[in-house]
């Protein structure tokens, strides 16, 4: 089936997507968090991946083993919906789709769902239900990079 092109910018959009928030989080301490300071407040231009596990998990060792963990696996996932996009066809793309879904999954249940609940008293509807939509539409185009899915 072919693909339209809307579908190819939502692929490109999720692959930058993921590219930068790995590396954001596989670069916390460095130039890209003064980059960042000078562009923006932490709210608009912090690493979702760090912020959402530091909520959920304090700052412990915990934490920053799965910030490692979420980046690594969002860089790889981005790479390869990239490559995917250019036409470099690689055997296992698809079971590292699978697997970034899955983890993707188990990230908007720790950062949507986990989270909301574990500060009701602060807990401010429109905003998290616009960070549940966007985690959503990284899921859609994911699903729909994958070929067990979108094709």
């Amino acid at each position: 089936m072919k693909r339209s092109f809307g579908v190819y910018i939502t692929h490109v959009a999720v692959a930058l997507y993921l590219l930068a928030d790995g590396i954001l989080g596989l670069t916390e301490k460095t130039l890209w968090q003064k980059i960042r300071l000078s562009v923006g407040t932490r709210n608009s231009m912090g690493n979702e991946i760090m912020d959402t596990l530091t909520q959920v998990f304090g700052t412990g060792d915990l934490t920053k083993t799965l910030v490692v963990l979420f980046s690594v696996l969002a860089v790889v996932g981005g790479v390869f919906l990239l490559l995917e996009l250019l036409g470099i066809k690689i055997a296992v793309v698809d079971i590292i789709l699978l697997v970034f879904l899955v983890v993707w999954l188990v990230f908007i249940v720790l950062s949507d769902v986990v989270y909301a609940f574990k500060d009701t008293r602060n807990f401010e509807f429109l905003p998290w239900l616009r960070v549940l939509a966007a985690h959503l539409v990284v899921l859609g185009a994911l699903t729909s990079a994958s070929h067990k899915f979108g094709d």
